[in-house]
């Protein structure tokens, strides 16, 4: 997956029908999978990995802070021109910032999808 393929990805997840597709699909794991549902997720959907570990094991600020460090390595890594580079984390931290609310409302929701007990 390119980077504007993970772009449009995480842009998604910020929607209402991304945040609950989502959910729905941690649940069905979890539910299929049982204790070792996340072993299985990561291995399903590695371009998740990232997004669940920031929801599992961060408060939603840092891993808020935390999204845009990966996101600063992935373009260091997949642009070579610096101001391409420039340009991506401009474009990108402006789009995170003014849906800062989005992005805590999913991390709040996977956070809490996460956590619950398997019945």
């Amino acid at each position: 997956m390119d980077l504007q393929q993970k772009i449009n990805l995480y842009k998604n997840l910020i929607t209402d029908a991304g945040r609950i597709e989502l959910s729905r699909t941690i649940q069905e794991w979890k539910k299929q999978h049982g204790a070792k549902w996340l072993e299985e997720f990561k291995i399903d959907f590695p371009p998740l990995v990232g997004i669940i570990d920031l929801a599992a094991n961060h408060e939603a600020e840092t891993a808020f802070e935390e999204l845009k460090n990966i996101i600063v390595k992935e373009i260091e890594t997949e642009i070579e021109s610096n101001m391409f580079r420039s340009a991506a984390r401009i474009a990108i931290f402006s789009f995170l910032d003014v849906n800062k609310p989005h992005v805590f409302k999913l991390h709040a929701e996977l956070k809490n999808e996460i956590d619950k007990p398997r019945y």
